[in-house]
């Protein structure tokens, strides 16, 4: 019964590594494509675009943006 429970908390343990680990490489696969996007559209993002990007978008902090 003992290793029953063991053996269950592992595998939740486990189970909940594995999703962080997943979500967090989906939003870095994702960020990789939005920047691929701009890179063959000839539009590299600069930090200059991003500023003016987020001057449109009304955010008072540079650091919002990102």
């Amino acid at each position: 019964m003992n290793s029953k429970l063991v053996t269950a908390t592992r595998m939740k343990a486990l189970l909940g590594v594995n999703i962080v680990m997943y979500t967090f490489i989906g939003f870095f696969i994702q960020d990789l494509s939005i920047h691929a996007k701009d890179i063959l559209a000839g539009e590299e993002s600069n930090p200059r675009q991003l500023f003016h990007a987020s001057e449109r978008l009304g955010a008072s902090n540079f650091n919002q943006l990102s």
